[in-house]
């Protein structure tokens, strides 16, 4: 519901822009208006997204607006701001006041008042001076995740330079380098994401199982996206093929 009140929230300040300046749009709104799934008009309460994620929301908006402007006045290519289906990704800026950690399997998060269970907060768990600063929450296809910047004071020390190396950029290998490391960058599409394109094709627009088939090809992307990922973060800590 939180990343549900998100949406509404968004596109009820898009529909304010239209008569209105976003800097003049009350964050600390109730009740915000919208459309039902038959294109009525339709009315949500707002209970559990906090008044900083609000403003998170709306600061999005704001950077949306100003890059869009900022294409214009060099004459690119700009389109305009569009209303949101679904809202994936949720700013939470300032540890201790918009989310903390309990211990390393709970954290809490502003508007809750139980304590959300999780995975994986071991790896910053009992590190020396680990500053938190924002975090992001994320609604991905195959899950609930959670981003967080963190800072470490290295006491000044400098990383040791390794050995240079030379890199040539081909097209059956898209990185060949001068010590004979190969890695082929390129992933194509998989037959998982052309077989969901296939039946969403095949699918009424607002039926559930269309909706289904969406939610299959968002995951089936996710996980194309993971694939690249893991070869970009291989390749720059130099551990691809170990």
């Amino acid at each position: 519901m939180l990343f549900v009140e998100a949406k509404w929230l968004y596109n009820d300040a898009l529909t304010f822009m239209n008569d209105h300046d976003i800097n003049d749009y009350d964050t600390k709104i109730i009740t915000v208006h919208g459309l039902d799934k038959d294109r009525q008009p339709v009315a949500h309460d707002l209970q559990y997204i906090s008044s900083q994620m609000r403003q998170s929301v709306i600061q999005g908006i704001k950077h949306s607006l100003k890059s869009l402007s900022s294409k214009k006045k060099n004459h690119s290519k700009a389109g305009r701001l569009r209303y949101k289906s679904d809202y994936d990704s949720i700013n939470l800026q300032e540890h201790h006041v918009t989310y903390r950690f309990y211990d390393e399997h709970h954290m809490g998060i502003q508007g809750f008042d139980k304590r959300i269970r999780i995975k994986g907060a071991n790896q910053f768990w009992n590190i020396p001076g680990l500053e938190f600063a924002n975090a992001k929450l994320m609604n991905l296809p195959d899950g609930y995740y959670l981003a967080v910047t963190t800072y470490r004071n290295n006491g000044g020390e400098m990383k040791k330079h390794k050995p240079e190396i030379g890199i040539d950029m081909g097209i059956k290998t898209t990185i060949t380098t001068s010590d004979g490391l190969k890695i082929k960058v390129l992933i194509e599409e998989s037959e998982r994401i052309k077989k969901c394109q296939r039946l969403i094709a095949r699918r009424k627009k607002g039926s559930n199982n269309r909706y289904k088939a969406v939610k299959l090809l968002r995951k089936a992307y996710q996980r194309l996206v993971s694939r690249k990922h893991d070869i970009a973060n291989k390749a720059v800590h130099g551990t691809f093929g170990a």
